[in-house]
């Protein structure tokens, strides 16, 4: 007789596994925190005001060569009637001052630095040489030749950073150059992360007989990290309904989300649902019709939800990638339209050849240089325990439903890793 009888399952092909989510997330929208946070911590978090420029960008009109600034005009007439040449007026560096341009002359100046009152191109380096006190030039200059005129960037006033957008490493330099010291950003949310099993010990510890070292636990850290969320690792839960109860119980009280890996499966000493049931969840789903990662589920108890992917890490590592990352997004701040990424495109290298399946699946590829597409190479893989495989891949490829072959050349669906 089993001891943990299987209840019936709801599996659902992941398009609708997707739509469900993104459903749940709209019913259910989460209570964002907001707080002040100095420009230098803010790369990772998602605006919650939106930003403008106090001043045109840039501010001056500003040099983008070292080089002449001049006249456009000035230099047409020079290579017509004096083989390019042009009085040297002086010099404007980086920080220094702007000064008056003089008729049929120019002004040495450095990327960075005001253009002189009056000029409208600076020509490189590259193509003048000095011959005494003036410079010969070998080609003309167009009107706006390497420079940004005052406020083109953006101009007095204008939203430069939206609210809702994810602040990355130019958004940060941004926060900085308007003088934005203390942005008003959403908290990244946090993540409590559990894994289930008898079999598992901590990486520090040697296994004995058939134990494993526990995987999970830094992968998926290193996944919600990686989403601009923090990660809360919760102690290894066993296959015991009393102690696994307590730290489901924990982590729905302690995080935003919940990330379960392990137990949510058919076998006898698969608990986690029951402990689930227990604490009033409700389920979305609790199986997917792609592989790996079939049983997964998604569902919210005690107003928040939770997700228990399959305890194989390269399970757990597919299904967070497709299933786990909307809903980060969401606790994240950014906006509906962002949660759920499109698959990209790419070209098959080689053939790939495999069992067909009546389900999709993901398998580990690496990514070729060259082309005007990524290109695709399939890797030797042997099921969802292989992390070998997993820590080559560059990404993962989507194998459609009962194919068991694609050639060589072939666009193909995938996602990175």
């Amino acid at each position: 007789m089993r001891e943990n009888p299987a209840a019936p399952r709801r599996e659902v092909p992941l398009a609708e596994a997707r739509a469900s989510i993104l459903e749940q997330l709209r019913s259910h929208p989460a209570a964002l925190r907001v707080q002040k946070l100095d420009y230098t911590e803010a790369a990772g978090h998602v605006l919650a005001r939106e930003l403008r420029a106090g001043s045109g960008l840039p501010p001056f009109a500003r040099s983008t060569r070292d080089g002449y600034a001049l006249r456009a005009a000035d230099l047409d007439a020079a290579l017509a009637s004096r083989g390019g040449r042009l009085r040297l007026a002086g010099e404007i560096r980086a920080g220094g001052e702007t000064i008056e341009l003089p008729a049929e002359s120019c002004i040495e100046i450095m990327t960075g630095a005001p253009l002189p009152a009056g000029a409208d191109a600076v020509v490189m380096f590259e193509h003048a040489r000095a011959e005494g006190g003036d410079i010969v030039f070998s080609r003309p200059a167009r009107p706006g030749d390497n420079f940004v005129p005052a406020g083109q960037e953006a101009a007095a006033g204008s939203i430069v950073l939206p609210r809702w957008r994810r602040l990355h490493a130019a958004g940060a330099g941004l926060l900085a150059s308007i003088g934005c010291v203390a942005p008003m950003v959403f908290d990244r949310p946090r993540v409590a992360l559990l894994v289930t099993g008898d079999e598992l010990v901590a990486p520090w510890q040697t296994p004995a007989g058939a134990q494993i070292r526990d995987a999970n636990s830094a992968l998926l850290a290193a996944r919600v990290a990686a989403c601009g969320a923090v990660p809360l690792p919760l102690p290894i839960a066993r296959d015991h309904p009393g102690e696994l109860a307590t730290s489901l119980a924990r982590g729905l009280a302690e995080a935003d989300l919940l990330v379960i890996s392990g137990g949510a499966s058919a076998g006898r000493y698969d608990f986690t649902r029951a402990a689930l049931e227990k604490l009033g969840a409700e389920f979305y789903f609790d199986a997917v019709r792609i592989r790996p990662g079939r049983p997964a589920v998604f569902g919210r108890a005690r107003n928040a939800f939770f997700y228990c992917l399959p305890g194989n890490p390269v399970s757990a590592l597919v299904t967070f990638e497709l299933l786990v990352r909307p809903a980060l997004a969401a606790l994240s701040g950014e906006p509906p339209e962002t949660w759920l990424r499109p698959f990209d495109l790419a070209e098959l290298d080689s053939e790939f050849r495999g069992p067909a399946l009546p389900l999709v699946s993901f398998v580990p590829v690496r990514s070729l240089a060259g082309g005007s597409r990524p290109r695709l190479a399939p890797l030797a893989y042997h099921g969802s325990g292989d992390l070998v495989a997993a820590a080559a891949a560059d990404a993962f490829l989507l194998v459609p439903e009962g194919c068991d072959r694609i050639a060589a050349g072939s666009l193909v669906e995938m996602f990175w890793n």
